[in-house]
Order: C-alpha cells, then sequence, then structure tokens
C-alpha cells in the first residue's frame, strides 16, 4: 500500500486540506499510524506559520509486508516556505 499527500497554497487553506484528506481515508497499521503521525508533523510545523506564507508540502509513504506477520515502511517529507512569493 502507498499514500501521498501534495499541498501548495497559502499555510491555514493547506493545512485544512490535509485534515480534510485525513479524515475521508483509512489504511491499515502500521501504515495508518505512520501516515498520522507524518501528518501530525506537517500540522506542528504550518501551526506557527503566518497566515499569509506560501507553503509547499510533498509527503509519501509505503508499507511492504514481508511475511510472518511483519512490514516495513518507508516516507518523506518535505515542507518549504515559499519565500519572496508575489501575488500581484
Amino acid at each position: 500500500m502507498s499514500w501521498s499527500i501534495s499541498k501548495m497554497g497559502l499555510s491555514k487553506p493547506v493545512l485544512a486540506a490535509i485534515k480534510k484528506e485525513r479524515a475521508t481515508t483509512e489504511m491499515s497499521e502500521p501504515e495508518q499510524l505512520v501516515r498520522d503521525l507524518v501528518v501530525g508533523a506537517i500540522k506542528l510545523a504550518l501551526r506557527d506559520m503566518p497566515d499569509d506564507m506560501p507553503v509547499e508540502i510533498s509527503a509519501s509513504g509505503s508499507q511492504s509486508d514481508v511475511g510472518d506477520g511483519t512490514s516495513v515502511n518507508s516516507f518523506t517529507v518535505t515542507v518549504t516556505p515559499k519565500w519572496g512569493f508575489l501575488s500581484k
């Protein structure tokens, strides 16, 4: 199984979109927990950003079952403030 998050915009709307997307998708454990922790880290990074700060979020992960009830999870996450963004 795999998952991805890709959003770009002002920090507060991006955070709202990530929360909404999270509420509509479920996956097996422990992949669900890993994704929830990544989303938690993104929320923490965006929490105190200025409302007018453009930001790009990119996160993805996957879980592979390797047998005997064990699995391997991998993920990446990038939070990039867009300094110098011109809107007019």
